[in-house]
């Protein structure tokens, strides 16, 4: 489709191509001109001749969804990515309406708050369609409400409404819809449509995180809203806390949001939000599923209530066809008060006390931890090539290759790249060792005594200068950020991602790394660590307390890792796991040893 539509742009205006393709529609509908729907009479009337064959001859346009899509393709992608527009399938929708409205009433009021072209609105018609005598029209004029920030989007949602009824053999000259072009975080939803308080309201937010909003916009979230008050918050925070306001008390909210908030330090402030107020009524994590895919964004379905004391949970494993999955989701349920704001973890009651097993242990991963080196110009810094003949490291910069004193330079790992010895780099460090502690090298010094790399710097100087390096820097040669520097002492490393536990040691001491973490300053034989860290037992314990992406990579960050904790070992359970070499004994010796039951 995307296609299509470039092709038609270079040759019609929007209108035209919006247009063409409601002739399309009506034609293939044989819905034919006997109608008096004035604002589906004035667009077929205004469609082109020559971008209709074009459309007719490449895409059949016969369904609503369809149409909804080729409605959403004519957004720019500035339109896209500023207001976080993503097209949400049919199916999503009729799942989400299905398991939000029951018991519908006429006195029931339903709404979309970002309703795009208006896809979760037809869904609903369906879904009350199926279910109630209502009759299509009066639902719209009575109890359907929608708001969408783009003008383009409230017209469209308009034309594809009007056909929804035109399909289902209802017609009125001029329907009275309840769709405002407006922007619903800052705009009273009772002076836009007299009602106090929505009994259902559904949709898909817009994802937009604050580095991609309007400073003056960013103050304004951060001062009107609980929820959007730390580090790189999503403007989803801010609909969830607003669409909460307009909640009735037995009201229901479903969304589809990105899962990461699950676990994000940035929407800590959601988290309790929603756990204060006990408005947790169910959630399905799709964990690394692309619901929209090729958009790589991962989701959860939410669901949203007040008073409640307990929820329900699910989460998918990866799945091929994920609509296969919602035929039968089979969820768990937990109590709010078992939600923690810094992260929730959404486990039953035996993983809970598993969970806590693992923890429980008075050593603790979080005093070990520590970051790799942030240079904020790896590509400065980081060596080239090596010259045979005249045995020394090289960098290239601008075409031109500088050759740097041995002495200046030291064995690097870049962890995430990081599979065999042969990925192990140089990189340039202009530092002394002494004491443990890495000190930088002067300017004298390093124009007198390593004049080579002195004139790479002085030639890259610029670049280095753009860094933020918050003023800390004594000299422009540094890196950017301190972390990392005096770690030389023996060390297990681990990347940020991996399938599986991936911990794993380097015999030389003195080296770099970065992407990554490292453990250091233990005080227990390290093979015998190696193996408890690649155990069963933090395959386990990253399972259910951390998150997934892509290909099934769990998240091993710090906060993740660090109250995993070390039982106090005989030295005949040192002696048994050092000597251990079937990794299903060994397993299953930790297991009792962590008296789990798994």
């Amino acid at each position: 489709m995307k296609n299509l539509i470039k092709k038609l742009e270079q040759k019609f205006n929007i209108k035209e191509i919006e247009n063409s393709a409601i002739k399309c529609f009506i034609d293939n509908n044989n819905l034919g001109f006997i109608f008096i729907n004035e604002l589906i009479k004035q667009k077929i009337h205004q469609y082109n001749k020559e971008c209709y064959d074009i459309i007719q001859n490449n895409l059949i346009i016969k369904d609503l969804e369809t149409l909804n899509i080729f409605f959403e393709s004519l957004l720019t992608e500035k339109e896209k990515n500023e207001n976080g527009i993503i097209f949400t399938p049919l199916y999503i929708c009729d799942y989400i309406v299905k398991k939000t409205i029951k018991n519908f009433d006429a006195s029931m009021k339903i709404i979309d708050p970002s309703c795009g072209c208006g896809i979760f609105i037809i869904s609903t018609l369906n879904y009350l369609r199926k279910n109630t005598n209502y009759k299509i029209i009066d639902l719209l004029e009575n109890n359907i409400y929608g708001i969408d920030i783009n003008k383009n989007n409230i017209e469209r949602t308009k034309v594809l409404l009007s056909l929804y009824c035109l399909m289902n053999g209802e017609d009125k000259k001029i329907i009275n819809f309840n769709i405002r072009e407006s922007d619903a975080l800052f705009s009273n939803w009772q002076e836009l449509f007299g009602v106090n308080k929505f009994t259902y309201i559904i949709g898909n937010p817009p994802y937009v995180n604050n580095h991609d909003l309007k400073d003056a916009y960013i103050k304004k979230l951060a001062s009107t809203f609980k929820t959007t008050t730390e580090g790189t918050f999503n403007i989803f925070y801010a609909f969830i806390e607003k669409s909460m306001e307009y909640l009735d008390d037995k009201g229901k909210l479903g969304y589809i949001v990105p899962n990461n908030f699950i676990h994000i330090k940035s929407a800590r402030p959601l988290r309790q939000f929603i756990r204060e107020n006990n408005y947790l009524h169910e959630i399905i994590d799709f964990k690394d599923n692309t619901i929209f895919y090729p958009i790589l964004t991962y989701n959860c379905i939410i669901y949203l209530t007040k008073n409640n004391k307990t929820f329900k949970f699910a989460q998918i494993k990866k799945k091929e066809d994920i609509k296969e999955v919602f035929k039968n989701i089979e969820f768990k349920k937990a109590k709010l008060t078992d939600l923690n704001d810094s992260g929730w973890e959404l486990v039953d009651t035996n993983i809970r006390s598993n969970i806590a097993k693992i923890e429980s242990f008075n050593t603790k991963l979080d005093s070990y931890i520590k970051v790799g080196i942030a240079t904020l110009r790896d590509k400065i810094y980081i060596i080239d090539g090596f010259d045979n003949i005249k045995k020394m490291y090289y960098k290239i910069y601008n075409h031109k290759k500088y050759f740097i004193e041995e002495d200046l330079i030291i064995p690097y790992i870049k962890i995430s790249k990081y599979k065999s010895n042969q990925d192990i780099g140089q990189i340039i460090f202009p530092y002394i060792i002494k004491d443990n502690k890495s000190i930088p090298i002067d300017v004298i010094t390093l124009k007198k005594k390593y004049p080579r790399a002195y004139e790479y710097f002085i030639d890259v100087k610029e670049i280095l200068d753009e860094r933020d390096a918050k003023g800390k820097l004594t000299n422009w040669y540094m890196y950017g950020r301190s972390q990392g520097l005096n770690l030389w002492d023996k060390k297990i490393l681990f990347s940020t991602f991996n399938e599986s536990p991936n911990f794993f040691k380097f015999n030389n001491k003195d080296f770099l790394f970065s992407n990554g973490y490292c453990l250091t300053n233990y005080d227990i034989d390290e093979d015998v660590l190696l193996k408890i860290l690649n155990s069963i037992i933090m395959k386990y314990y990253i399972d259910n307390t951390s998150y997934s992406i892509s290909g099934n990579y769990k998240c091993y960050q710090k906060k993740y890792v660090k109250n995993f904790s070390l039982p106090e070992l005989s030295s005949n359970d040192i002696l048994f796991i050092k000597n251990c070499n079937n990794q299903k004994e060994l397993d299953k010796f930790l297991i009792k040893l962590y008296n789990l039951s798994l």
